[in-house]
């Protein structure tokens, strides 16, 4: 029978405290990433989207729109393409102030 301190049962509490604390914030995370629009991930905390207009479209213009702390909208204006134009594939990239959380809209003629 021992009485007293042991270290080697503390450390290991202490461990498996911080891997629970560790778990629970990836899962929020991780449910944070989910819950969210594709739109909203773009917009909000960077990552690529791709949208692929119908067969004939041309993209003419491309913006978002916010309302107060609304889920961002990706609204786009699209015309029928001309015969002799060939499909193009468009990149948006967002130029944020310090680089960090930057967002990539692919639109794809076809």
């Amino acid at each position: 029978m021992t009485c007293g301190f042991d270290p080697h049962h503390s450390h290991q509490n202490f461990i498996g405290e911080n891997m629970k604390k560790i778990v629970i914030v990836i899962a929020l995370m991780s449910l944070t990433l989910v819950s969210c629009s594709q739109n909203e991930r773009t917009a909000r905390i960077g990552g690529t989207q791709t949208i692929t207009l119908q067969k004939g479209e041309k993209l003419e213009y491309i913006t978002w729109k916010t309302q107060g702390s609304s889920v961002p909208s990706l609204w786009y204006l699209t015309t029928k393409r001309d015969l002799s134009e060939a499909p193009k594939t468009h990149i948006f990239k967002e130029n944020s102030a310090y680089g960090l959380v930057e967002g990539t809209v692919i639109i794809v003629e076809q």
